[in-house]
């Protein structure tokens, strides 16, 4: 068997000493073949983060609980659990340490493949494939943030290859978050937020068969975030509300999007148009190589709730750092989260 050591990222992978209890995801103390590594986001800097934080609805950082599997070229239907090891998280540089208490590994393997969340992968036909779970689309409150780690597909691939062995993932999913601030004099309660397209741009999967080889299922013409119990908003309170989207169909400029807001009520406010331009734009994407949602990016829509419409008030995306508008935070209600 071979002793790996990871160089460039300071991966520490260890043979012959048993994991801990809380270093491993099966609590088996007994195996000799206990891997510790670090894994990265990104490129090694403070730019990329791995599921966003309850506590401010921004922070995007390896959190406890983390886990994702890995797969070697010569058994690509073994699975290989790291789970975080809690005390190693760094929020400077977007990095942990994660172990595997009995990693299967041969003497002839070369490439890897990693992929987060873990368990939410199945291989078949040469491929593994991610479907965006349901629940990615449903809160439990305002700012609620926690369970989008289930969704928030990253891929880490490469070799290994005298001694160097790296570790670094790459989203595969894009952020939507939407803020409305409500206008009226009294408070209300929204029951679900949904984005509406005339063209099929929301993906509803991922394929990895190699990186030159990954693909995105397209899906359907909109996204819906629903509430468990509602969300009640005080006047000029703001609603944050998130969900995920992966890459679809191309989103052209000319293509028309609006957003509805379904009140407990039973009515249903409608924004105004807008264009797809808006978001292009917001993005600073290169158009000539199309326009998706691109993964990594945080597009935030921003709508002011009146008497009888839904303002539409623009769209912001940040590239890669998905950092927040903090002018668009007045009011935000605390989280109602367990």
């Amino acid at each position: 068997m071979k002793i790996l050591s990871n160089v460039c990222l300071v991966c520490s992978i260890i043979l012959g000493v048993s994991c801990t209890g809380e270093e491993i995801s099966n609590n088996n103390q007994e195996t000799d073949n206990c891997y510790i590594l670090k894994a990265y986001i990104g490129e090694k800097e403070p730019v990329s983060r791995a599921t966003v934080s309850n506590v401010d609805g921004k922070s995007f950082m390896w959190q406890t609980g983390d886990k994702f599997d890995m797969y070697l070229n010569d058994a690509p239907s073994t699975t290989n659990e790291f789970a975080i090891i809690d005390n190693t998280i760094s929020n400077d540089v977007n990095s942990a340490d994660f172990s595997c208490g009995n990693f299967q590994v041969s003497e002839n393997f070369v490439n890897y493949t990693a992929f987060y969340p873990a368990g939410k992968f199945v291989y078949g036909s040469g491929k593994y494939t991610f479907e965006m779970p349901d629940d990615v689309y449903t809160q439990t409150g305002n700012n609620s943030t926690e369970h989008l780690r289930s969704g928030l597909v990253m891929v880490a691939n490469g070799n290994y290859n005298d001694g160097v062995y790296t570790i670094e993932f790459k989203h595969k999913a894009s952020l939507i978050r939407f803020g409305v601030t409500n206008r009226r004099d009294v408070n209300v309660v929204i029951n679900s937020i949904k984005l509406v397209s005339t063209v099929s741009c929301f993906g509803s999967g991922y394929s990895y068969a190699g990186s030159a080889e990954e693909s995105y299922n397209a899906g359907g013409n909109s996204i819906n975030i629903s509430f468990n119990s509602g969300v009640e908003i005080q006047p000029d309170y703001n609603l944050k509300s998130y969900t995920l989207a992966m890459r679809g169909d191309n989103i052209t400029d000319d293509a028309d999007f609006h957003i509805e807001a379904e009140l407990s009520d039973g009515t249903t406010v409608i924004s105004q148009t807008f264009k797809g331009s808006e978001i292009n734009n917001a993005t600073g994407f290169d158009k000539a190589n199309g326009n998706y949602w691109l993964p990594g990016y945080y597009y935030s829509f921003y709508l002011d709730l009146k008497e009888n419409t839904l303002d539409f008030s623009g769209v912001t995306c940040s590239i890669t750092a998905w950092t927040d508008d903090s002018n668009s935070d007045k009011g935000a209600v605390t989280p109602d989260i367990n």
